[in-house]
């Protein structure tokens, strides 16, 4: 069990702990819900995840189509190397390595936009469903909510997974804040 897990679940064992101290056996009223499956089975969610794929599969070919241009000037460099003059090869090669250049920048500015819109969805997402998740439990008169990996064993029953992703598929717009496109 890694760190994490093992600290989450000791957290959850001692506010379980509290509550249980605190409140008699049928008053306590305890419920979990699979974070990951409600982000990824949510519409906010879903919309996010298209949104990332769409942005991905953009990226993807502008990179493939460098990398194409890059082969091809590399294949013409050196089929051709043997006839042109040291000069017209040097203007060649450092007109190829500038190239390569921008597509190694090309490539690590793209990983960095991909990892920095993944990180605004997926938070702006997740502080949503956090506050869902507050909701449900106060309306469902639970005492305490858990996180499914942070649970060892717990019946089906106390899944209010499917509760948590039906009230945020019912909200009007969920990240509007958080995921705004700007500048786009």
């Amino acid at each position: 069990m890694t760190l994490k897990r093992t600290t989450a679940a000791l957290v959850a064992a001692l506010a379980l702990t509290l509550f249980v101290g605190r409140a008699s056996a049928g008053d306590l009223k305890v419920a979990y819900v699979d974070m990951e499956k409600a982000f990824s089975t949510c519409q906010a969610g879903m919309a996010a995840k298209t949104k990332f794929t769409r942005k991905l599969e953009d990226l993807t070919r502008r990179i493939e189509g460098r990398e194409g241009e890059l082969t091809r000037l590399r294949g013409d460099l050196e089929k051709s190397a043997g006839g042109m003059s040291d000069q017209t090869r040097r203007t060649r090669e450092l007109d190829y390595q500038t190239k390569y250049r921008d597509y190694q920048r090309l490539v690590k500015d793209s990983q960095d936009d991909l990892r920095r819109e993944d990180a605004e969805l997926t938070s702006g997402i997740l502080k949503t469903l956090l506050t869902v998740v507050e909701t449900v439990g106060r309306s469902g008169g639970y005492t305490l909510v858990l996180e499914k990996k942070s649970v060892l064993y717990a019946a089906d029953q106390i899944d209010i997974t499917d509760q948590v992703v039906a009230a945020m598929n019912k909200m009007p717009n969920p990240v509007a804040s958080s995921s705004s496109d700007t500048g786009k």
